[in-house]
C-alpha cells in the first residue's frame, strides 16, 4: 500500500488544480489560430482581424504614437500583456518606426501574411504601390532584416498566448463587427452605389475595424488570381449611429476604396500627367506632409473629388464649401477634375463607359485645366477658411507660458496636451518659445485669453473683433461673461497658410474651448456651456477680413 505525506497530498491538489488552466494556455499558445470576427451587410466585408489587432498590442506596449492609449480595450492590453512591455521586440518595434515603419505600412505589411505565424504571404501589393512599399521597408532594413521581426513576431504571439487574449476580447469585438452590421444595413448599399458609379469592380471591400487605430488606413492588396482587396481600416464604434456619422463614413469609404481604382490609372497613363511635375514646387509647402510628390497630387485630386460627388450623388445634396475646403488644402485643381468626372458621368449614363475606359480623357482634361498664369496660382494658394481647413496639415500650438499666466494648466493645458498626444502632426509651445521661432512655414493655431498670448497680441490689428469684459462684438455685440470666440485668418507671416485662435473674456473661460461642434465656417461665439450663440463666415476675404 503506497501512502502519502501531508505535503505530497497538498501538492497533488495543487497541481490538479492548475491543469485546466495549463491546458488552457498551451492550447491557446500553440494550436490555436485565431479566427477573424467577419460579417457581411451588402457588398461590404465587416471584420476585427486578429493580424491587425496583433499590431496594435505591440504598438500600444511599445509606446508607439501609431494608436490611442486610452479606452477599455487598452485597459485590456495593458492588464494582459503588461508585464511585456520589456520584450525585445519593443525596442525593434521602435527601432523600424524610427526608420520609417509606420502609418500603413505596417498595416498593409502584417495583411499579406496567411496567419499569426508570419511565416507565409498569401497576398501581394497592388502593381502602383509594389515599387514604393518596398523602397520603404528597405530603409527600413537599417534597423534588421524584417524576416527577422516576422520571426521574433511570430514567437511572441506564442510566448504572450495573443490567442487567449483575442478569445477574452471576441464578445467586445463581436459586438462591434455586429453594431457597424446593423447600422450599413438600414441604409442603401455605400459599396454598390460605388461600383455602378465607376463600371467595374474588385474582388472584396472590408472594413477591418481596429479599436485602438488613429485615423485610418486605406490599402490593396492582390491575390494569385490578380484580385484587388481593397480596405479600411480604422476604429469605428456603430452602438450610436447617426446619419451625420453615416455621412463621414461613406465619405471615407469613397475616398479609400476609389484609391483601388484611381491609382493604377494614374500609373498606367502616368505620361499625360508627368509635365505637371513643376506646379508641385510651387504648392508643396501648401500640401499635407503625405503628399510628397506630384504623382500622389494627381491621384489625390482625382480620389478627392471622386469621393466628393460620389457623396453628392449618393445623399442627393451638395455639401457646401467642401471643394473650396480642398482648394485651401492645397488641392489647386480640383473644380478642374470636378468637371472631368462629370464629363466621364455623361458617357457613362449613354453609352455605359467605365471610369477606366474613360481615363485617358479625364487626364486630357484635367491637365488641359493646370496651365495657369503664376497669379492665378497665387490667389488659389491664397488661403481662405474655413476653420477646419486649418487642420489639413501640421499645425504648431502656440499657448500662453504657464509660468506667467495664471490658470493656464488648469484650463488650457488639458485641451492642448489631448491634442498632441491624439494628433500625429501636432506640436505646441509656450508663447514666449514661439517669439524665437520662424513662423512663417506654421499652420498655427493660437490659444489663450484676450490678452495674454503673446503671439495673439502680435497680430493683434488683424483680427476683425473686440472683446470686453461684459460682451464680445463680432457680427453683433454678444452680451455676457465667460463667452469665447474661435475664429480662422490667414497666418499674417504667410497667407498661403491658416491661423485659428481660440480666446475668451478670461483663462477660466477657454477650460474646453475647442470642444465645440465647428470646422466649416469661419467664426463661432459660443458660451461656457458649448452653446453657439452665432458662427458665419467672414467678407471681404480678398483684403481685410471682417464681418
Amino acid at each position: 500500500m503506497i501512502t502519502y505525506t501531508h505535503e505530497f497530498l497538498a501538492l497533488l491538489v495543487l497541481l490538479v488544480g492548475f491543469l485546466p488552466l495549463l491546458a488552457t494556455s498551451e492550447g491557446y499558445k500553440v494550436e490555436a489560430k485565431p479566427k477573424a470576427i467577419v460579417g457581411h451587410t451588402g457588398m461590404l466585408t465587416i471584420s476585427v482581424d486578429p493580424r491587425l489587432e496583433l499590431l496594435a498590442v505591440i504598438q500600444y506596449l511599445s509606446g508607439s504614437k501609431m494608436v490611442s492609449k486610452a479606452g477599455p480595450y487598452a485597459e485590456a492590453i495593458e492588464l494582459w500583456f503588461g508585464e511585456h512591455k520589456d520584450h525585445p521586440i519593443m525596442q525593434r518595434l521602435r527601432d523600424i518606426e524610427e526608420c520609417g515603419y509606420v502609418y500603413d505600412l505596417p498595416v498593409s505589411s502584417f495583411l499579406r501574411f496567411e496567419d499569426l505565424s508570419f511565416s507565409r504571404t498569401y497576398r501581394k501589393w497592388e502593381p502602383c504601390s509594389e515599387a514604393m512599399n518596398l523602397s520603404r521597408l528597405e530603409c527600413v532594413t537599417q534597423a534588421g532584416t524584417m524576416d527577422d521581426f516576422y520571426s521574433m513576431l511570430g514567437q511572441f504571439a506564442l510566448e504572450i498566448d495573443f490567442a487567449g487574449f483575442f478569445a477574452s476580447q471576441r464578445p467586445y469585438l463581436q459586438k462591434r463587427v455586429d453594431d457597424a452590421i446593423n447600422a450599413f444595413s438600414q441604409h442603401p448599399d455605400l459599396i454598390a452605389h460605388m461600383v455602378e458609379w465607376y463600371g467595374y469592380s474588385h474582388a472584396s471591400y472590408n472594413l477591418a475595424i481596429s479599436p485602438l487605430v488613429k485615423g485610418g488606413y486605406g490599402p490593396a492588396l492582390m491575390d494569385d488570381e490578380g484580385g484587388i482587396h481593397a480596405y479600411c481600416i480604422t476604429n469605428i464604434d456603430c452602438s450610436k449611429f447617426t446619419d451625420k456619422d453615416l455621412i463621414g463614413l461613406s465619405s471615407w469609404f469613397f475616398h479609400e476604396f476609389s484609391h483601388t481604382f484611381v491609382n493604377p490609372l494614374v500609373d498606367q497613363y502616368w505620361s499625360l500627367f508627368e509635365s505637371g511635375g513643376e506646379l508641385y514646387e510651387i504648392i508643396q509647402d501648401k500640401m499635407y506632409h503625405a503628399y510628397s510628390s506630384w504623382w500622389v497630387v494627381v491621384a489625390e485630386h482625382l480620389v478627392r473629388v471622386n469621393d466628393y460627388h460620389l457623396s453628392e450623388l449618393y445623399f442627393n445634396k451638395e455639401f457646401d464649401g467642401v471643394l473650396q475646403g480642398e482648394i485651401d488644402s492645397g488641392f489647386l485643381f480640383i473644380r478642374a477634375a470636378y468637371e472631368a468626372i462629370l464629363q466621364y458621368e455623361g458617357e457613362h449614363k449613354q453609352k455605359g463607359t467605365s471610369y477606366a475606359e474613360c481615363f485617358p480623357a479625364i487626364a486630357q482634361y484635367f491637365m488641359e485645366r493646370t496651365k495657369i498664369s503664376e497669379e492665378e496660382i497665387a490667389r488659389l494658394m491664397t488661403f481662405t477658411g474655413p476653420v477646419n481647413s486649418v487642420y489639413s496639415g501640421d499645425v504648431l500650438i502656440i499657448y500662453p507660458d504657464p509660468d506667467r499666466v495664471s490658470g493656464v494648466k488648469e484650463y488650457i493645458m488639458p485641451t492642448v496636451d489631448w491634442l498632441v498626444m491624439n494628433k500625429e502632426c501636432y506640436e505646441a509651445v509656450s508663447d514666449q518659445a514661439a517669439l524665437g521661432m520662424d513662423l512663417s512655414k506654421k499652420t498655427l493655431c493660437l490659444y489663450g485669453a484676450w490678452g495674454t498670448n503673446l503671439i495673439m497680441e502680435k497680430f493683434k490689428q488683424d483680427m476683425p473683433f473686440e472683446i470686453h469684459p461684459d460682451r464680445i462684438i463680432a457680427d453683433k455685440a454678444y452680451e455676457g461673461t465667460q463667452l469665447r470666440i474661435a475664429f480662422c485668418l490667414p497666418n499674417p507671416l504667410n497667407n498661403t497658410l491658416g491661423m485659428c485662435i481660440y480666446t475668451a473674456q478670461s483663462t477660466e473661460a477657454m477650460k474646453g474651448a475647442s470642444a465645440i461642434t465647428h470646422g466649416s465656417e469661419d467664426w463661432y461665439v459660443s458660451d461656457r456651456d458649448l452653446n453657439i450663440l452665432g458662427s458665419g463666415s467672414f467678407k471681404n476675404k480678398d483684403e481685410r477680413w471682417s464681418f
